[in-house]
C-alpha cells in the first residue's frame, strides 16, 4: 500500500536530512509527524482487497487485454501504478490494480519535471517487469503508459537525442521499452496517491486506486490521449 507509506518514508528521509541519530530524541515537530503518520495506518485491518484480477483459466474468453501504468510525481515523490484491462467476448470490461511501485525524491531536491521523469522511468520498469512476469501465460495485446506531465511526454517523443545527460539517458531506457504513451488529466491518475499520501480509510474509498480511472471502462475510442492546450511544452 505505498500511498500509505509515502508519509512516513517522507519523515525518515526529513530525520536523516537533519543527522538525527538512531539514540536521540527527536524534537516535538517530528513526533507530531510521526504521530499523524502512523494515523494513517489505522482500520488496516478492515482493510479488504480483491487479489482477483479477473483472468480465468479460459483465457479464449477474453477478446482484449491490455496493461496499463500511470506515472506521476510530486516534490517529495514520484511513482507508478499498474492495471489490468480485460475484455470478454461479450464486451464486459474488468479493470484491477495489479502493482505500484513509488520511491522518494532526491533528498537534494530536483525540478518537477525531472520527478515527472523518474516516475516514468519507474512507470516504464514495472511496465518491463509485468511483461516477464505474464509472458508464459497470458498474452497482452496493448501496453500503455500515462503521464499527466506534458514536459515529460515531450522528452519522450523527442527521443534519446533529447538535451542535456541526465534527461536523454532515462529516455533512452524509457522509450527502449515501448508501449504507448499518453496524457492523463491529473485528477484522473491513479498514480497521484502514492506521490502525496493518504490514510488506509480514505484509500479504501478511492475507487480510483483499486480500479483505475472510470474511463478505462468504456471503449478505447473515448479515452483522452494528448494534452490540453495549455499543458503543451513552453
Amino acid at each position: 500500500m505505498s500511498p500509505v507509506v509515502t508519509p512516513m518514508k517522507i519523515v525518515v528521509q526529513d530525520l536523516r536530512k537533519e543527522k538525527v541519530g538512531w539514540d536521540e530524541e527527536v524534537n516535538h515537530e517530528f513526533r507530531s509527524r510521526v504521530g499523524e503518520a502512523l494515523k494513517g495506518f489505522s482500520g488496516g485491518n478492515h482493510l479488504r482487497i480483491n487479489r482477483w484480477l479477473g483472468v480465468t483459466q479460459s483465457l479464449q474468453e477474453y477478446t482484449r487485454v491490455s496493461l496499463h501504468v500511470f506515472t506521476d510525481a510530486s516534490s517529495r515523490a514520484y511513482g507508478a501504478a499498474a492495471y489490468l484491462r480485460l475484455t470478454d467476448a461479450e464486451e464486459k470490461v474488468t479493470v484491477n490494480l495489479v502493482t505500484s511501485k513509488c520511491r522518494l525524491a532526491p533528498p537534494n531536491g530536483e525540478t518537477i519535471p525531472r520527478l515527472e521523469l523518474l516516475g516514468a522511468l519507474l512507470g516504464a520498469r514495472l511496465l518491463n517487469s509485468l511483461r516477464k512476469e505474464y509472458k508464459d501465460f497470458l498474452k497482452i495485446d496493448a501496453e500503455f503508459l500515462w503521464s499527466d506531465s506534458s514536459v515529460a511526454l515531450a522528452w519522450i517523443n523527442q527521443g534519446p537525442r533529447v538535451g542535456g545527460v541526465f534527461v536523454a539517458n532515462r529516455v533512452e531506457e524509457i522509450t527502449a521499452v515501448g508501449g504507448v504513451w499518453s496524457w492523463v488529466p491529473t485528477d484522473e491518475n491513479p498514480a497521484d496517491l502514492p506521490t502525496r499520501g493518504t490514510t488506509v480509510s480514505q484509500l479504501s474509498v478511492r475507487k480510483i486506486w483499486w480500479n483505475g480511472p472510470y474511463w478505462l471502462n468504456g471503449p478505447e475510442t473515448e479515452w483522452t490521449k494528448q494534452p490540453r492546450n495549455d499543458l503543451m511544452l513552453q
